[in-house]
């Protein structure tokens, strides 16, 4: 049996924890597929660039989110997929969830297209 403290620190709760987090669902919304700047995000979502800034930061420590260098500009989007541990499968169901364009499987096989639900991340 795992003890308080080793299910306290593991890598799914730390991510769904990170995650449960308004603003930081929001960036992870935002960035769609062709990702965002910093400055585009503080637009968009009318809060500070630090605090922008320290949300991306813990979406890249988390692997959600990777800088993608244009010129002198870094422009954030998804990270690519990283195989073989539970978190993938957790950043798999993330991307599939903020991906408009994707239906759920059993949807696609009624022919219907799926209607992704809004969910109340106070839940998590």
């Amino acid at each position: 049996m795992i003890g308080m403290e080793a299910a306290a620190h593991s890598p799914g709760r730390e991510l769904l924890s990170l995650i449960a987090d308004a603003r930081r669902w929001r960036i992870l919304e935002l960035l769609g597929s062709q990702g965002r700047t910093v400055g585009e995000l503080v637009t968009e979502m009318a809060i500070a660039q630090p605090a922008v800034s320290h949300h991306l930061s813990r979406l890249r420590r988390a692997g959600l989110v990777e800088p993608v260098v244009e010129g002198r500009t870094r422009r954030y989007r998804w990270a690519t997929a990283i195989h073989g541990s539970p978190e993938a499968g957790l950043q798999t169901l993330l991307r599939v969830w903020f991906d408009p364009q994707r239906a759920v499987p059993a949807a696609a096989i009624h022919g219907q297209r799926a209607v992704r639900a809004d969910i109340d991340i106070h839940l998590l």
